[in-house]
């Protein structure tokens, strides 16, 4: 039983670990897309979707069955869990992915003009926190966690930079450049959508790794809190 166990858990970090690349590849593909004005880019994005739902089905169709024949308990318990949970950011992370392919094909139609720096900060920063979020939850390290937890807030300020920076597009010229404000103010909120579905991918580092429960606990609060019981 517990050899059996410990194939369908290796087949299930397998499966994991091939949607989480497949989720980054999109990442990567339409950040170049966007910065490179590439509408076969995007379309490449907007097809990988399907495959990351594929793996969505087949990972919680496995943590199903392992749950269900095998009873797992403690840490093969917390990381069939952790896995149940995660796919469902990584889901939607490709889904913010394929949203932004649909506005940069949206921008190419209407001309393809502003440039905003602010925004292309903010796609490289969210982009290490899937990458870091990814790395912490499959090597176990609340450390690195930590450390993408921290970056949402720096998504959050940069989001409000993309905001202001385009307002200032508005102001000098509103008719050669309302028409591509909207597109570009979607892209940085489905950016900032995706940096909170890396935090979360990064909480559930601490259940799998430590057992212990952090959603909706800001981090700085809990480590003072754990300070003060110290």
């Amino acid at each position: 039983m517990q050899r059996r166990l410990e194939k369908e858990l290796g087949e299930l970090k397998k499966l994991l670990h091939e949607m989480s690349d497949t989720v980054e590849n999109s990442i990567s593909k339409v950040i170049e897309a966007l910065f490179t004005q590439n509408g076969k880019l995007a379309e490449e994005v907007i097809q990988l979707d399907d495959k990351i739902d594929s793996y969505e089905v087949e990972i919680e169709r496995k943590c199903v069955r392992i749950i269900a024949l095998y009873h797992p308990e403690a840490s093969d318990l917390r990381l069939v869990m952790g896995a149940y949970k995660v796919v469902s950011d990584y889901e939607r992370i490709g889904d913010e992915a394929e949203n932004i392919a649909y506005r940069i094909l949206e921008l190419l139609q209407e001309g393809f003009k502003i440039k905003p720096l602010q925004l292309r900060y903010m796609a490289e920063t969210v982009k290490d926190m899937v990458d870091m979020a990814t790395a912490a939850f499959f090597d176990g390290d609340v450390e690195l966690a930590k450390k993408v937890i921290e970056k949402d807030n720096v998504v959050d300020e940069l989001y409000h930079s993309v905001e202001r920076e385009l307002i200032t597009y508005v102001l000098e010229d509103p008719q050669e450049y309302l028409r591509e404000i909207f597109p570009l103010l979607f892209i940085a909120r489905h950016l900032e959508r995706m940096g909170d579905h890396a935090e979360n991918i990064a909480e559930f580092t601490f259940y799998t790794s430590e057992g212990e429960w952090i959603r909706h606990t800001p981090i700085l609060e809990r480590e003072e809190k754990n300070q003060e019981q110290g």
